[in-house]
């Protein structure tokens, strides 16, 4: 087995505030660095606030069969040792010291699976348990299932407003005073149609060819022309505003909202801002990978991003 152990696979790191499927230092280590890094990560600082979960400050290997082990905070000062296997039957073994999982380690190093046989199988977990373990991807482009959605959206007023214009007609309406109401209403729908469009081509015209790369975890973050796009750091962003959000990520379903985002520039360099619609990512989604800034919430029907701001300013 210590020949075997002197084999690398592949190892990553979480902390504090990253998210699912966010690791940083994925370099392929033997055994002992393995357990160098074990020794040297900061497990005592990174307890503050957390929650137990397989998402923490934590080591996680890589196996060479779609297996992965990850050792993390638990409970009470203790660790807990998470083994998901290529089945998608997840795993756990509970230790009061993260020393105690070494020889389950070592054994992992040697085969790159895990005899299960003093673990405890996870029952409530029937879904979603490999976002944990797998590396995820961080750029966001267009969301075009979002832009058919919208397109959809203003094809079924289209509709709506010809069937009920049709219906009138055949009714005879026209020849009722009813005609005002009537054509006050197809006027209504026929500006909330133009207004609708309208605001859909000044987000796609903004972020078109564009790409955004953030995470929660990492302070820098990239936004502008796909291949090119210019660094951003959090520590320099002094406030984020929400136009057209209610601040329920359930009832912003459906609508077009745009994410302001402000960086502080150091003199004589003027405050940058941009502005980001919600067909590139989310704004529910966005304002999470800021947990250090609380969001101001902008009630805007028609947020369009202002004439020139197309590319950060």
């Amino acid at each position: 087995m210590e020949g075997k152990t002197q084999n690398q696979l592949i190892t990553k790191v979480q902390y504090k505030n990253f998210e699912p499927g966010e690791f940083t230092d994925r370099h392929g280590r033997t055994y002992d660095e393995t357990i160098a890094l074990i020794e040297a990560f900061p497990w005592s600082q990174q307890r503050d606030h957390f929650a137990v979960g397989p998402t923490n400050p934590s080591v996680t290997i890589e196996g060479e069969y779609r297996h992965f082990l990850k050792l993390t905070l638990y409970y009470h000062d203790g660790f807990i040792l998470y083994y998901l296997d290529d089945a998608g039957h997840l795993y756990t073994k509970s230790f009061p010291r993260y020393q105690d999982a070494y020889p389950y380690l070592q054994s992992f190093f040697a085969d790159s699976t895990l005899d299960t046989t003093d673990l405890e199988l996870q029952h409530f977990w029937l879904q979603g348990k490999s976002i944990h373990f797998l590396d995820q991807d961080f750029h966001y482009a267009i969301n075009k299932p979002k832009v058919i959605f919208y397109i959809s959206l203003i094809g079924i007023y289209a509709l709506f407003l010809l069937v009920f214009t049709i219906g009138a007609l055949i009714r005879g309406i026209t020849n009722n005073p009813a005609l005002l109401i009537v054509a006050a209403f197809v006027a209504g729908i026929l500006v909330l149609i133009s207004i609708t469009m309208r605001l859909l081509i000044n987000h796609l015209r903004a972020v078109i060819g564009k790409e955004l790369i953030l995470s929660r975890g990492n302070n820098i973050f990239y936004y502008g022309k796909a291949g090119q796009p210019q660094q951003w750091d959090k520590k320099n962003i002094i406030a984020i505003t929400d136009l057209g959000s209610s601040g329920s990520s359930k009832s912003n379903y459906g609508k077009l909202v745009r994410i302001d985002i402000r960086e502080a520039g150091s003199p004589p360099a003027p405050v940058r801002s941009i502005y980001i619609p919600s067909i590139l990512i989310r704004d529910s989604t966005l304002l999470e990978k800021f947990p250090a800034i609380i969001p101001q919430y902008k009630t805007r029907m028609f947020p369009f991003i202002p004439s020139g701001a197309s590319f950060p300013s």
